[in-house]
């Protein structure tokens, strides 16, 4: 491979260093699923060559041993920090990693309490990581060193969502009981107010801000997709865009369309999101699709789906550019702050970095660098 092509120069792979038992029910259109993975014994850091990106588990690759403790669940959430230069990543079972892309080094590891993680997401000023998943609570971690913060105790009866406003101190935290929605100052631990009142919402699983912070969309589990003014907490449109719970959601460029993804449809729906009028529908999965993800810019967008399967489309067409297959269903996935890195987990623990230029290139590709079990 070319010394110029994108890509960390190294990447470990760490393989859990005690027995780890896990079984995961995975439900899907086809109604396939259950999957037991069994992971045992060493820790392996694992060097890919100069441009970190060989073939997944081929190659001249040089192997060394060394006793370190590591996690080996199912990675359910992951996100770069605004600056690009860290990765974070939670496990079903709340387990809190970071890592240095760059460098492919493992930053800090912080066990969860073996309850249910849902989501993470990174402060605006790159300070800290917002979790939530363990009761009402949302826990604060500091990016660098993961100490734990000055958390925020909701009103709700469990957090299962959360989204930062990139130009603004607002996060909005949504959950099942309460209000369902709830809206916080993150640096002053303040809440400002809440959103659904008089309307609706069974557990809320997905939020996701528009890129100019006016509106703020919101999935639930029986389907329903809301859109907020939140100049005003005025409900601009409502509409019933799933037949199962909402998983994901995301603003196109602009702020027009809405793209989501329910977590029995193996296809991406695209709607207007000042009417909830059902615009086009993005196939490509056989599994239901679990993670979207869009570049800064908004050029591109990149699917997952629990058939392991990830797609690259173009955001403004929705013209696939490339497809590439894991080796285990994809839970969670981001991209870059520069766009030129995609990285993906799932149920076998494994963080893949995918070079976008090169998949873009290819069309269709398997060429991944791992870092094995955050």
């Amino acid at each position: 491979m070319k010394s110029e092509e994108v890509g960390p120069p190294t990447t470990v792979e760490i393989i859990e260093p005690r027995r780890v038992w896990y079984s995961t029910v995975v439900r899907a259109l086809s109604g396939w699923l259950l999957l037991i993975g069994v992971v045992s014994g060493l820790v392996i850091f694992q060097t890919r060559g100069s441009s970190g990106f060989n073939e997944a588990g081929r190659g001249d690759s040089s192997f060394a041993r060394i006793p370190r403790r590591t996690n080996a669940s199912p990675i359910w959430s992951i996100a770069y920090s605004p600056d690009g230069g860290l990765l974070a990543t939670t496990t079903i079972w709340g387990d809190v990693s970071v890592i240095a892309p760059s460098q492919g080094e493992l930053v800090d590891l912080q066990r969860g309490p073996k309850s249910l993680a849902r989501r993470l997401a990174f402060t605006p000023d790159n300070q800290s990581i917002g979790v939530v998943g363990d009761g009402a609570r949302v826990k604060f971690w500091h990016a660098q060193a993961l100490n734990e913060e000055v958390g925020i105790n909701t009103t709700l009866q469990l957090t299962r969502s959360l989204a930062f406003a990139q130009k603004s101190s607002l996060m909005a935290v949504g959950g099942e009981g309460g209000s369902q929605v709830e809206l916080w100052d993150w640096k002053a631990r303040r809440k400002l107010g809440e959103l659904g009142v008089g309307v609706e919402l069974k557990r809320v699983c997905a939020l996701a801000f528009s890129s100019d912070d006016v509106f703020l969309a919101v999935g639930d589990d029986s389907g329903m997709i809301s859109v907020w003014e939140l100049a005003t907490n005025r409900l601009r449109s409502r509409w019933r865009g799933h037949e199962s719970g909402v998983v994901d959601l995301a603003f196109t460029k602009g702020g027009s369309r809405l793209l989501t993804s329910g977590r029995l449809d193996p296809v991406v729906k695209v709607f207007d999101a000042t009417s909830g009028a059902a615009l086009s529908t993005i196939p490509g999965h056989l599994g239901g699709v679990t993670a979207l993800g869009l570049l800064r810019d908004g050029s591109m967008l990149a699917v997952a789906a629990l058939d392991g399967r990830v797609c690259l489309y173009d955001a403004e067409r929705f013209q696939k550019l490339s497809e590439m297959r894991g080796e285990s269903s994809i839970c969670a996935l981001a991209f870059s702050q520069d766009g030129k890195v995609l990285a993906t987990g799932g149920l076998d623990g494994v963080i893949r970095f995918w070079d976008v230029r090169e998949l873009i290139s290819n069309g269709l590709a398997d060429r991944a660098s791992d870092l094995n079990g955050q």
